[in-house]
């Protein structure tokens, strides 16, 4: 594979495609709907809108049907919400989000991430001085920055816009369970400090991913859309709100004057030194000074150390927003050891000493460029770095204190909701019929911070835009072959590995088995897989081949093991039957509580299931502490959901699961205490109590929801029972108290009665 020279040197590469001899050889072949959505006909309405945030370190995913407009976030292929905008290219495959991350310390060369911060940068240094958190390895050619990585046994240059294409393409593929055939259009939500270079390059990469994407919006836009939307035009008034948005990678502190649905900006800026990535940088600094004073060692920014140390890193910034002192252990850190590091919060506000100054100036700003008779009402708090305590605080000591500071967005999707409204309105019907969901969406004033993707111009000339559509596709090609090679080389090795176990080993059903024949059969097949993992000729086995090994075995063993087959079968299909049975049970009770199943009914391995269930527990939360208790009780019962999908566990494997449901089912109470919902409070605080009638916690909480039920006597049996479990509990002994002065009241008030109807 070759393409042109991109340094200008006439050297030859190892390059990426041959440059066209016409144009219709560079038109990228036609693509299957199931693998990469083509360019939708822009003559009809799309059926779906996605809004896509696409940030410097995670992306979400927003869709919506035209129908409805409700919009809901799209999980991506391990089932999480937020997808890393990080890529890592390995051999003939490429890893997206959570899977590069996982594998960015090992392969940090041919690792791509900060991507956002390379649109329409023109200068290495440039572009590693704003991103010193960013991955892979960049070089300055005629055409812009580019990143070098090992792929397939070639280097391979990739211009930004590429890369950010290869995500656009990714992020389709995740709407596919929702969408399937139907057409979407898509929105992209980017900085508002971008500049008509980088919004240009956005169109590129839009144009190279043969996604349907019809407008850019300014992060602000789209915040204040969101916000506008879900609010009733009563609500919404002549309010002038604030909004704060602390990102990874970039701070907006923007102004909009309401006047019913319709807002107007009034002021906005934006910084790119203060996120939530500097706040991590701050924290890297200082542990990165304990490695050297203490341990003689210094990690250099972007080496592998310093990798997973930022991971420590994030998680101390977490942990300090809820506690002042935390610890965290970063393995293999210097010289093979595990590092503990201890961090205070006050700690953490000294290194941010500079970072806060920023903050106040920003707010500062903004605020004076108000005319005098604007009065800010309230200020919103968006994205995940208001949990740092300083943010807010720095915040109100300009605003001062009449001004209260609220969270009514989920800050996790409050941009990429807002561009799906914002996507939305360009489809609203101009007769016949009026949907009623196109009557609550909120609008900005001319459409200020909202580019159409045709006004804008593209960042590539045409032959090279033509050379990258071919490159998109060789690749997205590639990843679809090597996925369905290793499923087949997977698939016949588990066979293998599975049967040879109940053979040789007594399993389930062994005695079923004829061995001697069976063996030999197997062995063969696992020569066959030695030779193809360790043999010259590792290039010329396909998919075909393994599939075809797969059914001749099949057929081989059928003299020997027929039997056992069909025992496994009768099990399996019992154990599916149960499957579904607690699938449905859990998916009654989310749809119930306005949640949705997920209809994963893959048979998938307790590691993979798990965390499925670890991740939507961590999302719920992250939520409940922002307090956003509904969806954080949302996310606790798809946890709940995929800890019912389990099978064939271990007398110890199946007490880890109850101890989590146990956990979930209190969480998930908690939330409706929160929300004051009690009976469903009380439901799952009677699902806790049937799995551990001991739990104090349990007792605890349903004493809790009694008492607001004014059910003083059950409340106090269960907190007699909670005080022998735990009898130094302040919590409990302090309910105690007030549920005895309570009863105390009750029976006075009953005394007087008393005496009143019988003198």
């Amino acid at each position: 594979m070759t393409t042109e020279d991109e340094n200008g040197t006439g050297q030859q590469q190892n390059e990426v495609v041959d440059p066209p001899t016409s144009q219709n050889e560079a038109q990228a072949p036609e693509v299957p709907q199931s693998v990469a959505e083509t360019k939708e006909n822009s003559d009809s309405s799309p059926a779906f809108v996605l809004g896509v945030d696409f940030g410097t370190d995670t992306a979400v995913i927003a869709c919506a049907s035209l129908k409805t407009i409700k919009p809901e976030i799209l999980r991506n292929d391990i089932s999480n919400q937020k997808t890393p905008v990080t890529i890592a290219f390995q051999g003939n495959e490429r890893a997206f989000g959570d899977l590069a991350v996982q594998v960015a310390t090992a392969n940090k060369d041919s690792t791509i991430s900060g991507v956002l911060r390379a649109l329409g940068c023109k200068s290495v240094d440039d572009f590693k001085a704003s991103t010193p958190f960013c991955t892979g390895r960049v070089e300055e050619t005629e055409n812009g920055l580019a990143f070098k990585v090992d792929y397939n046994g070639d280097e391979l240059l990739l211009h930004p816009e590429q890369v950010m294409a290869s995500f656009l393409a990714k992020f389709r593929k995740f709407a596919n369970s929702k969408i399937k055939d139907g057409k979407v259009a898509a929105s992209i939500v980017i900085p508002d400090c971008f500049t008509d270079d980088q919004r240009a390059a956005v169109r590129t990469a839009s144009e190279i991913s043969g996604v349907n994407v019809v407008q850019v919006i300014d992060r602000s836009a789209a915040i204040a859309l969101n916000y506008g939307t879900k609010k009733s035009e009563e609500v919404l008034g002549d309010a002038c709100v604030m909004y704060a948005d602390i990102g990874h990678g970039y701070v907006t502190v923007s102004v909009y004057q309401w006047k019913g649905k319709t807002a107007t900006k009034l002021a906005q800026q934006t910084v790119s030194d203060i996120g939530s990535a500097i706040i991590d940088e701050a924290i890297f600094d200082e542990l990165n000074k304990i490695c050297e004073s203490k341990y003689g060692q210094k990690l250099a920014k972007n080496s592998k150390g310093a990798i997973r140390l930022r991971a420590v890193c994030r998680k101390l910034k977490e942990t300090l927003s809820g506690v002042s002192e935390a610890a965290a252990t970063c393995e293999n850190l210097i010289d093979g050891q595990d590092i503990c590091f201890t961090f205070t919060r006050e700690k953490l506000e000294q290194a941010c000493t500079e970072a806060k100054e920023k903050m106040l100036t920003l707010v500062k700003q903004v605020k004076e460029s108000l005319k005098d008779d604007v009065k800010v009402s309230s200020c919103e708090l968006v994205g995940g770095g208001f949990r740092v305590p300083w943010v807010k605080n720095a915040i109100t000591e300009i605003l001062g204190e009449d001004v209260p500071l609220s969270y009514t967005m989920d800050s996790m999707a409050a941009a990429s909701m807002g561009a799906t409204f914002a996507a939305a309105r360009l489809f609203e019907p101009t007769g016949g019929i009026r949907r009623p969901a196109f009557d609550n969406l909120a609008k900005i004033e001319g459409d200020d911070g909202i580019y159409s993707l045709d006004s804008l111009p593209h960042s590539m000339e045409e032959e090279r835009l033509l050379i990258s559509k071919k490159l998109q596709q060789q690749l997205e090609d590639a990843d679809r072959n090597a996925a369905e090679m290793k499923e087949a080389r997977n698939k016949l090795e588990a066979f293998i590995f599975e049967t040879r176990s109940a053979a040789t080993s007594g399993g389930k059903f062994s005695e079923l088995i004829k061995n001697d024949e069976c063996v030999s059969f197997l062995n063969a097949a696992e020569e066959w897989l030695y030779d193809y993992e360790n043999g010259g000729a590792k290039d010329d086995v396909t998919k075909d081949d393994f599939v075809n090994k797969y059914n001749a075995l099949i057929q081989e063993l059928e003299p020997s093991c027929s039997d056992y087959r069909k025992a496994l079968e009768e099990e399996r299909m019992k154990k599916e039957k149960e499957l579904e049975e607690g699938a449905a049970k859990a998916a009654a009770e989310l749809e119930a509580s306005g949640g949705k199943d997920d209809h994963d009914f893959r048979k998938l391995s307790k590691p993979d299931r798990m965390k499925k269930v670890i991740m939507n527990k961590d999302e719920g939360t992250s939520l409940f502490k922002d307090g956003n208790f509904e969806p954080a009780s949302l996310r606790y019962k798809r946890s709940l959901q995929h800890c019912d999908k389990f099978f064939d566990l271990s007398e110890e494997d199946k007490k880890e699961i109850e101890d989590i449901k146990l956990s979930l089912h209190l969480n998930i109470a908690m939330c409706h205490i929160k929300l004051e919902a009690w009976e469903f409070a009380l439901k799952h605080i009677d699902e806790a109590l049937k799995i551990d009638p001991e739990s104090c916690k349990a007792l605890y909480r349903r004493a809790l929801v009694l008492e607001k039920q004014k059910d003083f006597d059950k409340a106090k049996n269960d907190l007699l029972k909670a005080q022998k479990i735990s009898p130094d509990d302040k919590a409990v002994i302090r309910l105690m108290e007030r549920v005895n002065i309570q009863i105390k009241r009750q029976d006075a008030k009953a005394k007087k009665m008393a005496q009143k109807m019988f003198g």
